[in-house]
């Protein structure tokens, strides 16, 4: 999943949230799984993140072993 489809999850998950919150539109029958759902989204982005800066780090280091 690309991270701007995570994104715009996340967005949707906090435009539902306060929608409801302001009693504007449908309720949410069960806002904890709105919660669980943008949580799962910034989990997966967490994941993302530190796997680039891995592969980042990779790249550095056989940067560095062939400068030597």
């Amino acid at each position: 999943m690309a991270m701007t489809n995570l994104i715009a999850n996340i967005n949707r998950g906090l435009d539902r949230i306060e929608n409801h919150i302001r009693e504007v539109g449908m309720p949410i029958q069960n806002p904890a799984n709105v919660i669980d759902n943008i949580r799962g989204s910034l989990n997966t982005i967490q994941v993302i993140l530190q796997n680039i800066t891995a592969e980042r780090d990779q790249y550095q280091n056989l940067l560095y072993d062939s400068i030597q």
